[in-house]
């Protein structure tokens, strides 16, 4: 059990960051892009301006959306990781509190803005926001953080929206409606 828990929590720290809620009643709207992914069966609905990387095996998906300005120096993104677990019977619920203590850990000036759990994707599903401060190339950002972890099919899913502070709230119904629209077969 103490591998599963430490799984979960690298999968939260390689993604570094949170998720939304979403009304599963949502349209797809005609421009936006469609990816499927046939390892983890999901398909993905994403807008035609924002990039889709495929970045690795656990990392399922990173989508990022444009340069607000030329000064820009951070694109808001969401990402996702999934890995199929041993353990059938795994609960996100059981392991809640050492995901909360990893974060606070691990993240200088961590604060847990929301936690509570909803249904995506017909399961129970843990969605955590939070903010931090995170030091790269000299710069420091205020990050604004909103995840998504769930098991659906006996893989672990985690959703992360990665925001600067002052542009979250900008992104953030695309962010849920994406998320929203996610499809796992």
């Amino acid at each position: 059990m103490k591998l599963l828990h430490s799984i979960i929590t690298t999968c939260i720290l390689l993604t570094a960051i949170p998720a939304v809620q979403a009304q599963k009643t949502m349209a797809v709207p005609l421009s936006w892009k469609k990816h499927t992914d046939s390892v983890y069966n999901f398909t993905l609905y994403y807008p035609p301006e924002w990039k889709l990387k495929l970045p690795g095996t656990t990392t399922r998906f990173f989508v990022t959306s444009q340069s607000e300005n030329e000064k820009d120096q951070f694109n808001e993104n969401l990402n996702c990781v999934a890995r199929a677990l041993q353990q059938q019977s795994f609960k996100v619920a059981d392991a809640e509190a050492e995901i909360k203590k990893t974060l606070m850990d691990n993240l200088k000036d961590y604060h847990l803005i929301y936690s509570g759990y909803s249904t995506w994707n017909g399961v129970q599903t843990l969605t955590l926001e939070y903010s931090f401060t995170k030091e790269d190339d000299g710069k420091t950002y205020n990050l604004h953080m909103l995840q998504k972890i769930a098991v659906v099919n006996g893989i672990l899913f985690t959703l992360t929206y990665s925001a600067e502070d002052k542009s979250y709230a900008k992104f953030a119904n695309t962010i849920n409606k994406i998320i929203g629209l996610m499809e796992i077969k």
